[in-house]
């Protein structure tokens, strides 16, 4: 055993009393004195790395058990996709609501609406819908209390083509990103990425309404074509507006015809393939729970609000305004496009719409006005190539906003 070694007979451990010779001893013998001074300070040593041992194996298990106590405080992070069953599942989530006092929100899973949709159109479609119908519908995962959101469309007891705000609580309700740096190319194709982050970004959801919705109106013998903030994002950058939570089409209609989208056949062709259609103040088409990437798209995380369900309010969520572009009365050959929910409608001169024109938007091609720029320029300004913020794409339309009576060729 060496010098220092721990042992019954350490000196260090056990030392015996000193006697007064012993004393003498020392003092006489400088070395000897050095050297239990020495075994001493090792002694310490020992003690302090024992107790900062004890120290790091009990202050873990402490602050976890602390930490427990105190979950009000936290948020457990959930994983709603996980789960496949078709009863709630086994799992709550806690957030901090009334002072600080947990709340357990369970999660269920929306009963499958396959039986709803048109997946031949799925299967049939361009790559992306295709892509849509080989893959497994992820299910849609709400918080109990809010399963109304499952319901969606199929409990609005309106008729759609009775203008009503009421409608508006039946769209998927969608609380998307809106950044302009990370949105600014986001396509339709991103929606299909299983690991896609949450919010999903709006301008991607857009682009998947937009190509449908249009598609739909063409089906049904509809003239459509890209108009207001949706021809500006093709025209400007040749993508949607990052920071809109809408898309514009209008549609060309007479008082032969009547308006195409209040037709039956393309509110039914819409809803069997996931969107609904409603009027409220001017046609208007959100995604319904029954979409089959609803449970792709929606966010259960922003789902909650101030203790209150999130649904869908009016303008609250992603969606396509439809705008009547009529043949208008008078000396004048012209038409006359239907008012925007914040402005009013305006008078365009008959060679300004047609042959119409053509712009891209994501690399695919789009009607719009014969004369675009001219009608861009008329409603946002001969600055409109210039992006601009949403405060001052405001400031645009206040300025701009034109009567019915107003001719933008004046």
């Amino acid at each position: 055993m060496s010098e220092h070694s721990l042992g019954p007979h350490d000196p260090t451990l056990n030392p015996a009393p000193l006697s007064s010779d012993s004393v003498r001893t020392s003092a006489s013998n400088p070395a000897r004195s050095e050297g239990h001074t020495a075994a001493s300070k090792c002694h310490c040593r020992r003690v302090a790395c024992l107790l900062l041992l004890v120290i790091i194996s009990f202050v873990p298990g402490y602050l976890l058990s602390t930490l427990r106590a105190e979950r009000p405080l936290l948020r457990l992070s959930i994983d709603p996709s996980n789960y496949r069953s078709s009863e709630t599942a086994p799992t709550t989530a806690i957030e901090r609501i009334d002072g600080g006092k947990p709340r357990d929100l369970r999660i269920m899973k929306c009963p499958s609406m396959d039986g709803e949709l048109d997946m031949p159109y799925y299967r049939n479609g361009d790559f992306f819908q295709r892509a849509i119908a080989d893959s497994p519908a992820k299910p849609l995962m709400v918080y109990e209390r809010a399963r109304e959101v499952c319901d969606g469309p199929r409990s609005d007891e309106l008729d759609p083509r009775q203008s009503s705000r009421s409608h508006w609580k039946h769209c998927l309700p969608l609380h998307p990103n809106r950044n302009q740096s990370e949105c600014a190319a986001a396509t339709r194709s991103s929606l299909l990425d299983p690991r896609l982050l949450k919010p999903v970004c709006a301008s991607a959801v857009l682009d998947m309404l937009t190509i449908d919705v249009y598609r739909a109106m063409e089906e049904v013998g509809c003239q459509s074509m890209l108009t207001l903030g949706t021809a500006l994002g093709a025209v400007r950058n040749g993508t949607h507006v990052p920071w809109t939570e809408d898309a514009d089409l209008a549609y060309v209609t007479s008082s032969d015809t009547g308006p195409c989208v209040e037709r039956k056949e393309f509110i039914d062709l819409l809803r069997s393939r996931g969107y609904f259609a409603f009027k409220h103040d001017i046609w208007r088409v959100c995604i319904g729970s029954h979409h089959p990437l609803a449970g792709q798209l929606y966010n259960i995380d922003t789902s909650i609000k101030k203790n209150k369900t999130r649904l869908c309010g009016v303008y609250g969520c992603i969606y396509v305004d439809l705008y009547a572009v009529s043949k208008a009365g008078g000396p004048r050959l012209g038409y006359s496009h239907e008012a925007h929910p914040n402005g009013l409608g305006f008078f365009i001169p008959s060679e300004k719409v047609f042959p119409a024109g053509s712009a891209r938007l994501n690399g695919m091609a789009f009607a719009t006005y014969h004369d675009v720029d001219w009608f861009l320029s008329s409603t946002y300004g001969k600055d409109y190539a210039k992006p601009k913020s949403r405060s001052q794409w405001t400031e645009d339309m206040k300025r701009n906003n034109l009567d019915d009576e107003h001719d933008l060729d004046s």
